[in-house]
């Protein structure tokens, strides 16, 4: 099924890009909340050109996946003398 076909039927693919009202809408926050976060924190995958922001769509959950509280995080390099390197 062609792009074309997809949006005839109403069944259009995800966007590539979302805006911070749709980032907010997926995560459950307000969009002020969603241009913080892309001003604080410098690993999230935003795209800004002019005063424009968009989030790739992939990126974004790839990043909030990596954010989850009680992930696992890989154990720091112990020296043989028992401390962290």
């Amino acid at each position: 099924m062609t792009a074309k076909q997809h949006t005839e039927s109403g069944n259009s693919p995800p966007a590539l890009y979302l805006n911070a009202s749709q980032v907010a809408e997926l995560v459950g926050v307000d969009a002020t909340t969603v241009y913080r976060w892309s001003s604080t924190y410098p690993d999230l995958p935003a795209l800004r050109i002019g005063g424009i922001v968009r989030f790739h769509r992939a990126k974004l959950l790839a990043w909030l996946e990596s954010h989850e509280q009680g992930r696992r995080r890989r154990p720091a390099h112990i020296t043989s003398g028992g401390h962290a390197a």
